[in-house]
């Protein structure tokens, strides 16, 4: 980090949170945020799903991008937005003043080797979402993320789901931390992992059959440790 922003605070607001009034307040959530904002130096808020504030709430009403247009504009609010490269074309470039108010900044998917990297790092927060631990050293652990990784690698996804790196991989992950809550366990285990592979929505079928026959040989002696009969696991 430059020493330049050293001093600066990041608040994530989420989209949700902007929509109404306050009570015994007339003024709704966004007017008293920009209002907040104004008396708050080194200050940036960052907004998940931007393009929502371009596409106009139709319950409230509320077009959030012409209200917040002002204060970006005098650099009342300095603000980063994230979305997806389909809906910045799709909502984005259709609102040219919002657009030209910010600096279009690429964010390329992660590679293998990050995303096995992320997997480790986010396998802890959702081990404590379920209540279910990976009951494995780090070893095999990072051979099941690697495994993962593999079977979801660009040519194998189905066509336009929107999940790239690492989204299509946690969602296998997290499934099979389900698959094992489901079992009443505590720990998943390998007959869990495949449960999950197997049942993987996000990837071709021929690519998915490939990669369960793959998944027997990588782990064979995991199978044989653990006396799995994989034919039993749909």
């Amino acid at each position: 980090m430059p020493d330049a922003l050293k001093d600066w605070q990041l608040y994530k607001i989420n989209m949700t949170s902007l929509l109404g009034t306050v009570e015994n307040e007339n003024d709704n959530r966004i007017e008293i945020l920009i209002r907040e904002l104004r008396n708050k130096e080194k200050t940036i808020i960052f907004i998940d799903e931007v393009h929502l504030l371009v596409n106009r709430n139709e319950n409230s009403g509320i077009d959030i991008a012409n209200m917040l247009k002002p204060a970006l504009d005098r650099g009342t609010i300095k603000m980063i937005g994230a979305t997806t490269t389909e809906e910045y074309e799709t909502y984005i470039l259709r609102d040219r003043a919002f657009n030209r108010r910010f600096q279009k900044v690429e964010v390329e998917e992660a590679d293998g080797p990050t995303t096995v990297k992320i997997l480790l790092g986010t396998l802890p927060k959702l081990e404590k979402q379920t209540g279910v631990t990976l009951a494995y050293t780090p070893f095999i652990k990072e051979r099941i993320m690697k495994f993962v990784v593999e079977m979801t690698s660009e040519y194998k996804r189905v066509y336009e789901v929107a999940s790239r790196y690492p989204d299509i991989c946690l969602t296998i992950l997290a499934n099979a931390l389900s698959y094992a809550l489901f079992d009443n366990q505590k720990e998943a285990k390998l007959q869990h992992i495949y449960k999950a592979v197997v049942n993987a929505k996000n990837i071709y079928e021929d690519a998915k059959l490939k990669a369960v026959q793959q998944f027997k040989v990588d782990f064979n002696d995991l199978i044989i440790e653990e006396g799995l009969n994989l034919g039993d696991i749909k």
